[in-house]
């Protein structure tokens, strides 16, 4: 069992998960993070209902998920995939806590336009400045003749945002009966689409449309995106549970979104052996990817599987990286900080 950091009241118990899939942090990391939360701190508005802390170390501490799970982006991209993240964990936190409905409605409503470079932000609205800016960057590597792995990009955060932004669709998740609707709901949610555009545009990998349309490849993926999202929720869950008490306390209605109590009802199971099922579950995902990997690279040849490799290997360091800093990271252990 992994040690809680002192003075931290755990929701549950997190067994130290071994994983299958590799660690590697980008060579570039020390100068990468520095300067996204230099950005983020010149650009980024404060707000009084921000989590308290050092911003410039929150800043960082977000841009790491990128540094650890995308260790092979390209040089030249690596920084603008770590500041895209922070962003979107920033819009994150602002939707669900932080901003009023109407500024988040606002947000939304202005949204595909600023992603898209269709709308001018307004000067004053630094949050609007910064969107702008940022995907004009993803925006601007795309050439003609070539796939637009940018623009992709920038319409699956569209989704991602305004998908999250609803309260009411993610108010009855932890409520399901099965963790199997609670996944395929949670595959938008969590960022699975988006953040296999960002895996292609990082890498500057573009897939022909018979092999994203293979059932194969399909299914890992799927595979992925599964062990993603089960990591985040077994690391996030006691920073959920105990603000979803602190919001009670004051009144606040707060909704737990998370595996968790989905796998207690579905299975009869307390809080501790949830763990232990999620975590098991989470394993078994390895091995289902591991062997549709190799079914993959079995299927094609020449090019079709050197690309082919380069995605799934992408893939692989993606959730291996994601899982490490899951288990470090400030988000989801506050007190250590």
């Amino acid at each position: 069992m992994t040690s809680s950091p002192t003075g931290k009241t755990w929701s549950a118990f997190i067994p130290y998960l071994e994983t299958r899939f590799p660690y590697i942090e980008h060579e570039d990391t020390p100068q990468v993070l520095d300067n996204v939360a230099q950005y983020l701190c010149d650009n980024w508005p404060r707000k009084t209902s921000d989590k308290p802390g050092n911003p410039f170390i929150h800043h960082r501490d977000n841009s790491a998920c990128v540094t650890y799970s995308l260790p092979g982006a390209l040089k030249d991209r690596i920084e603008n995939a770590a500041i895209v993240t922070a962003v979107a964990f920033l819009l994150d936190d602002a939707t669900e806590s932080e901003w009023t409905l109407a500024e988040t409605k606002q947000l939304v409503g202005r949204l595909s336009g600023l992603v898209l470079g269709t709308a001018t932000p307004i000067p004053e609205n630094q949050y609007e400045v910064v969107l702008a800016n940022v995907f004009s960057r993803f925006r601007a590597t795309d050439k003609p003749s070539h796939p637009a792995l940018g623009l992709k990009h920038c319409q699956e955060t569209i989704r991602l945002i305004k998908t999250g932004a609803k309260k009411t669709n993610r108010i009855h998740l932890s409520n399901l009966d099965s963790l199997e609707a609670y996944i395929e709901y949670r595959y938008t949610d969590a960022g699975v689409w988006w953040t296999y555009s960002l895996i292609c545009w990082a890498h500057d990998l573009a897939l022909s449309q018979y092999i994203q349309d293979d059932p194969d490849m399909r299914a890992v993926e799927a595979i992925g995106g599964r062990h993603g999202l089960l990591v985040n929720d077994l690391f996030s869950y006691d920073v959920e549970v105990n603000a979803a008490k602190r919001n009670f306390k004051s009144g606040v209605d707060s909704t737990i979104v998370n595996a968790i109590p989905v796998v207690m009802k579905e299975k009869s199971l307390n809080e501790e052996n949830a763990v232990k099922f999620i975590s098991s579950y989470i394993h078994q995902l390895e091995d289902e990817f591991l062997e549709m990997e190799a079914k993959l690279n079995a299927k094609y040849s020449g090019d079709d599987q050197r690309i082919c490799e380069q995605y799934v290997t992408a893939m692989k360091h993606c959730y291996g990286g994601n899982l490490e800093w899951s288990r470090r990271c400030l988000r989801y252990h506050p007190a250590s900080e």
